[in-house]
């Protein structure tokens, strides 16, 4: 909830963010993950996760270091402002795929008008006659 993604797509040295983590690294893992969330994240937040995602099962906190956690004692957001900040985000979701759709729909438009009218517009081609009524490239009987 605090990016909007996943801090990584699989918890193995492998992985493009987590070696950061299980490379003792957590500072490079920080600074990109936080390229995309203007304020940042706090240093408690940080640490919380750094302690959680460790390779080691043993390194990592327990559930009783987890709920004692500095960041964890913190300010918490209210039932109404997870609800506003989900709606928020579904509203957001719903308006991104509305322009695709509109995008698609553009696309689909653009090509049944260049079907109906005989011509495509190529890649890289220009104008290409579909139809064989262009006069230069008739044949002479």
């Amino acid at each position: 909830m605090m990016t909007g993604h996943p801090p990584f797509t699989q918890a193995v040295p492998a992985d493009r963010f987590y070696k950061f983590l299980s490379g003792n690294r957590a500072d490079v893992f920080w600074r990109s993950h936080a390229r995309n969330k203007k304020d940042g994240f706090s240093k408690e937040f940080s640490d919380l996760l750094t302690c959680m995602f460790q390779l080691i099962p043993s390194q990592r906190l327990s559930m009783a270091d987890v709920v004692g956690h500095p960041w964890m004692k913190g300010p918490m957001a209210s039932p109404e402002e997870v609800q506003a900040e989900f709606r928020m985000r579904h509203e957001k979701i719903l308006s991104a795929q509305k322009i695709e759709e509109e995008r698609r729909n553009a696309i689909r438009m653009n090509r049944t008008a260049q079907a109906s009218s005989g011509t495509f517009r190529g890649p890289s081609s220009g104008v290409v006659m579909m139809s064989g009524n262009d006069p230069d490239n008739q044949q002479k009987e």
